[in-house]
């Protein structure tokens, strides 16, 4: 795990982890390489999303209120979570989960 596939906090984290007391337990977490949101977000499955979600975000300008962007933010947020992950990733997101909850004892 590096600082060039993953973000910092999950890189603090994973150092972290091994220098606390066994009493002190972290998150347990997977970190999810740079590009994954990429491979969803262009998978074939998910155009139509895709086109809803550019053209939603179109719509945030410098000039736009607060109170219009969370409206938009909201929408985004919708559609991001309809998004449907590939069978590859959601196999790999699985068993790295299992790794995760086996070393950790979960």
């Amino acid at each position: 795990m590096d600082g060039r596939k993953v973000g910092s906090k999950s890189l603090n984290l994973a150092h972290l982890a091994p220098k606390l007391p066994k009493e002190v337990y972290t998150p347990q977490a997977v970190a999810m390489p740079y590009g994954c949101m990429q491979k969803v977000l262009t998978n074939t499955a998910n155009a139509t999303c895709l086109s809803k979600l550019e053209a939603c975000l179109k719509e945030l300008q410098p000039t736009t209120s607060n109170k219009d962007a969370r409206g938009i933010f909201e929408v985004a947020q919708k559609l991001t979570e309809s998004l449907d992950l590939p069978k590859d990733l959601a196999e790999g997101l699985k068993k790295a989960m299992e790794v995760v909850g086996d070393k950790q004892g979960e």
